[in-house]
């Protein structure tokens, strides 16, 4: 079917580039000041295996031809890993960071959309859902922040089921694949279409699942931690990507956390590259 996503160039930024703070001093509205925050909230971190730091913004990892799975409304629906009866597999489901198995993909043989532009077959990787992470403001900071960008409510997705049974579960003789080693950290990152928007908990809402080669996250903004970081004490009040490491490195690397979100408005006027959605691999990782 027809896809709503325009396959428009990514303008991802570099890691905590200053360009993304709210400019103030350049004359713009609260309204475009605002626009800003939102962009940086919905950008992404991932702390790799290797030791790398990867900074994806939100037109990188949403870009139409990166798609390949998206319900946007009833008559806009790529399926991918939602199967016939749209049911989402059991071992998908619920985890902010889980693994994408073989199963899964042959189970989804055959399906990728014509605009995808990623090279196929699709391997095995792990799956980000934003949809389980919220950006909940956490800080009594600055509670009179620009409140402009009040989308409303978003708007529920009707899908009927013809099965009887809701669970889509990882057959026994493929549970194996569960506890093995992912060899490539190609990433399956799950978003919804509207993010500013208001939802309820009763309904499914308009989302989409990307796809980014470990080739693609080799080649994207990086910081790289070395050794000579953990001797210098942390600063949070400059806008430079070895700060924004050093914080990630210390608050997420160092105590294992898997996943995070921190709204900008909690943030401000510091340390804006760490505000937006954290996910460490590493914790995937068996020694």
């Amino acid at each position: 079917m027809s896809q709503a996503q325009n396959n428009k160039p990514s303008s991802r930024n570099d890691i905590f580039r200053t360009s993304n703070a709210p400019k103030v001093a350049q004359g713009l509205t609260e309204e475009q000041i605002a626009e800003q925050w939102r962009q940086v909230a919905h950008n992404m971190f991932v702390l790799r295996q290797n030791g790398e730091i990867v900074y994806l913004d939100v037109d990188f990892y949403t870009q139409g031809s990166r798609l390949i799975e998206w319900v946007h409304s009833e008559q806009d629906i790529h399926k991918f890993f939602l199967n016939e009866d749209n049911l989402f597999p059991l071992n998908l489901m619920g985890p902010a960071v889980t693994k994408v198995i073989p199963w899964n993909l042959a189970e989804a043989k055959d399906k990728l959309p014509t605009t995808f532009a990623g090279q196929a077959p699709l391997k095995p990787g792990y799956m980000i859902d934003l949809r389980v992470i919220q950006l909940n403001r956490l800080n009594a900071n600055d509670p009179n922040f620009a409140r402009l960008l009040n989308s409303g409510l978003d708007i529920p997705i009707q899908l009927v089921s013809n099965s009887f049974d809701p669970i889509y579960p990882v057959p026994h003789e493929f549970e194996h694949q569960l506890s093995a080693p992912i060899e490539e950290e190609n990433l399956y990152i799950v978003s919804f279409k509207n993010p500013e928007r208001i939802r309820g908990i009763d309904d499914l809402y308009g989302y989409q699942i990307s796809y980014i080669s470990k080739e693609e996250l080799d080649n994207v903004d990086k910081y790289v931690p070395n050794e000579d970081d953990k001797n210098e004490a942390l600063k949070l009040d400059e806008l430079k990507k070895e700060h924004t490491g050093q914080y990630l490195e210390r608050y997420y690397g160092d105590t294992n956390a898997q996943i995070g979100a921190i709204n900008p408005r909690d943030m401000a006027p510091h340390l804006l590259g760490a505000a937006c959605y954290i996910a460490n691999l590493r914790t995937m990782k068996k020694d």
